[in-house]
């Protein structure tokens, strides 16, 4: 289970603060849980990776990743594996200039492997 980072409580707009606190009788207090990876951190320089039908490390592993952006330059999918072999046709997959921002669901520090059922580059930014 991931941790969650950040905990944001949103009080709606439409009614008091004491409404919704419990002080009538719908006892409600509205919370949303937002889970973000960390945030902020250094852009590292730009670099591109190359992919092959072969499974390959496309991102080394990062201890202070913070955020990455991958851009398929290729014509072909290109489909990763998070800290484990990549696949063809399973996991993540880019399509020819399909971007992938890491996310909260997806984030991790672990090496990015890649495979492609054609030659690809990818436009990798790495933050730390």
């Amino acid at each position: 289970m991931a941790s969650v980072d950040k905990l944001v409580i949103v009080r709606d707009s439409s009614t008091s603060l004491v409404n919704d606190v419990g002080d009538n009788t719908n006892n409600a207090l509205r919370v949303n849980v937002v889970a973000q990876a960390a945030v902020g951190g250094a852009a590292a320089a730009p670099a591109t990776a190359s992919v092959t039908g072969t499974s390959a490390q496309a991102v080394a592993a990062n201890a202070a990743r913070t955020k990455l952006v991958i851009v398929n330059l290729g014509t072909g999918n290109v489909f990763f594996g998070l800290g484990a072999t990549a696949e063809l046709n399973k996991g993540i997959a880019l399509t020819q200039y399909g971007t992938w921002v890491m996310d909260a669901a997806t984030f991790t520090r672990a090496a990015i492997n890649a495979i492609s059922s054609s030659t690809a580059t990818l436009s990798v930014q790495e933050f730390s």
